[in-house]
Parts: structure tokens; C-alpha cells; sequence
């Protein structure tokens, strides 16, 4: 601003600022005018900003006339940036982009395609005791996390809202403790499947267990599971017009 508006000024333009609270709490600052100050370098540089909080009286006497505090007639807010929401789908496994990276336990590596095309057509449904992702039958797990994600959105639920669903939903399965338990947290943030798109170089699944739980249902034979991927939507109107204020 100072380049472009002052570029014949030997010092920088007097910056005054005003912080609006777009949802006031008991906790939040109060808004309140604030005289900026900076160190000028070379090249319309400026460093060390300085903060000084100002009346509403100072600033109107350094303008010269009364300053509102609102954001004036004329102003038009910005679009709202989108928020991601979880889309939860049901996919087949051998078309799921094997994870890299297996350095836990019994998970070493990613079982070949041909084990894993192997598998789908003579699964394994003995669980295993060498960890507790091989203790765990996944096609029980996986066949009620289609039941209730089904369900849920039956009733109409979509987003967050289908998964805490799907957790109560959860209960009634009759499932063992440990399938009940896994069931759960393929609906919970921190430990959902999130695959990544099979063109990404990078093959992280992201949050927690996800590639583990993967690689767990490819090795025994698990044809279709629920996983979760990100929608994009714009916030609602009302939240527009607050950050409007």
C-alpha cells in the first residue's frame, strides 16, 4: 500500500486497525481501534510492528472526522470458503489403492496383487493372533458397516451425522466385543478409512488406522467396506451473514 499509494513518501502511511469478533463471546477481545507502527528498510520494507491501542476519540481526531466501527454500506463480503464434509460409500477392496509403508508388526508389506485377487475368491474368515488387526473378523465388521450405513441413510442422514448414527446402530449388531469396537471406529474421525485417490503418488491413508485396517481386510478376503471421503460444500446462508457482519 505504501509502494502503491505513497510512492513518493520518504515514511510509511499511519496504519490503524480494527479487529471484528465475527461470533462475540464472554471470552473473546473486545473491538477495539489499534495504531500499528513499523520500522522502514529499503524498498518500501517495513519490520518490528509495533501495536498501541487507540480510543475511538484519537482515531477520530488523526481523521478528522468520526470512524464507525461496522464495515460501512458499501461493503460486500467475500465468498464463503467451503468446509469438507465426510461422504461415506461402500467400495471394493481390490480396486483400493494398496498402502505403502507397512512397518508395524506382522504389517510388513502390502500383499501382491495376485494374493490379494487370491483372497477374493477364497477368503479367510479364521481371524489370527499374531496382532490386533489380524484378531479381528473383518467380514463381520464390514458387512454391518454396510447395514448401517444403509440405514442411516434411510433415515436421511448424511455427513457426521450418518456416522454418529452409525454408531448407535453400532450396538444392536450383536457383534463380539472386538468386531463391535472396530465397527464403531470406522465411523470415528480419528480412525476412519480415508483412502487416497488411486493417481496420488503419495498412498497415505490418512487420520489413524486406516491403511492397517486395509490391509488387514485384504488379507482376508474382504470384498466391499466402508470407507470415508471428503465432500466439498459451501457453509449455509446464516453463517454467510455473520461473517458479513
Amino acid at each position: 500500500m505504501w509502494r502503491r499509494e505513497l510512492p513518493g513518501s520518504a515514511e510509511p502511511p499511519v496504519w490503524i486497525s480494527l479487529r471484528l469478533n465475527p461470533e462475540p463471546t464472554d471470552d473473546a477481545l473486545p473491538e477495539q481501534f489499534t495504531l500499528v507502527t513499523f520500522r522502514a528498510g529499503d524498498g518500501y520494507e517495513l519490520t518490528e510492528p509495533e501495536l498501541y491501542r487507540m480510543a475511538d476519540a484519537d482515531v477520530a481526531a488523526l481523521v478528522g472526522v468520526p470512524v464507525s466501527r461496522d464495515r460501512g454500506d458499501g461493503y460486500q463480503p467475500r465468498e464463503p470458503e467451503p468446509t469438507w464434509m465426510p461422504d461415506w460409500r461402500v467400495a471394493w477392496t481390490i480396486l483400493l489403492p494398496p498402502p505403502r509403508n507397512m512397518n508395524r508388526g506382522c504389517f510388513t508389506t502390502v500383499p501382491s496383487w495376485w494374493r490379494r485377487l487370491a483372497r477374493q475368491v477364497f477368503p479367510r474368515r479364521a481371524p489370527r493372533d499374531c496382532c490386533r488387526y489380524h484378531r479381528v473378523d473383518w467380514h463381520q465388521v464390514s458387512a454391518a458397516a454396510i447395514r448401517v450405513t444403509r440405514q442411516a441413510r434411510r433415515e436421511g442422514l448424511d455427513g457426521w451425522a450418518l456416522a454418529d448414527r452409525a454408531v448407535e446402530l453400532a450396538e444392536e449388531q450383536g457383534l463380539p466385543p472386538r468386531e463391535k469396537e472396530e465397527l464403531a471406529l470406522l465411523f470415528t474421525a480419528e480412525k476412519t478409512m480415508r483412502p487416497p485417490r488411486y493417481l496420488q503418488r503419495n498412498r497415505h491413508y490418512a487420520w489413524g488406522n486406516g491403511r492397517h485396517r486395509i490391509t488387514a481386510m485384504l488379507d482376508s478376503g474382504v470384498r466391499r467396506a466402508v470407507i470415508e471421503r471428503p465432500r466439498w460444500q459451501k457453509p449455509p446462508a446464516h453463517h454467510v451473514a455473520r461473517e458479513g457482519r
